[in-house]
């Protein structure tokens, strides 16, 4: 079984490298065996009112927060070596690059997939795939748009899928549903 992470950013604003939170999990064997939660002092103080509305945050909750720049290594500490995975992963994996670029960091390639995608081959029945429905499906109660509790919802959609499959390592699942791994 290998190692995947879940992450899920929130942003200040619509510019990719105005992440404010990071939520991530270790999942092992589908089972999650760490997280993490950061506030994160994004480069500006601006926060967009409509995206306060949905993530709570607001310049005051994370002006005394470390930059993603001092949190860096210790993320990267869980990235590499390990799949990462988010829900709609083209907007998670562009907030990192876009860190990484803006406080020119140095990296590695990191391989990810996208648990929208998987939770679309799997659950194909379901008419909406957004993490909340996927929740709702399962039982599950989460605070939504929470980037930790986004992270574990991921990861619990990624066990839920791989359990109903009967299927006990990650390769074996994304090639069942024929899912790409791609590269930051």
């Amino acid at each position: 079984m290998q190692t995947c992470v879940g992450i899920d950013f929130e942003t200040a604003d619509y510019e990719k490298n105005s992440a404010c939170s990071l939520g991530l999990v270790v999942l092992e064997n589908f089972e999650i065996t760490e997280s993490r939660y950061w506030l994160i002092k994004p480069p500006t103080s601006y926060f967009r009112p409509e995206l306060v509305d949905i993530h709570g945050l607001r310049w005051n909750d994370v002006k005394d927060s470390p930059t993603f720049e001092e949190i860096w290594s210790d993320v990267e500490s869980y990235l590499y070596g390990r799949l990462l995975f988010a829900h709609n992963a083209g907007f998670d994996v562009a907030v990192l690059r876009a860190l990484i670029a803006f406080y020119r960091l140095s990296h590695q390639k990191i391989s990810y997939f996208d648990t929208l995608q998987l939770s679309k081959a799997a659950w194909n029945h379901l008419p909406r795939h957004k993490l909340n429905i996927l929740a709702e499906y399962m039982g599950e109660t989460f605070q939504h748009h929470n980037a930790l509790a986004d992270a574990k919802m991921c990861a619990k959609v990624v066990s839920k899928i791989a359990n109903e499959n009967q299927i006990s390592d990650i390769t074996t699942l994304l090639r069942r549903y024929n899912l790409k791994v791609k590269k930051i």
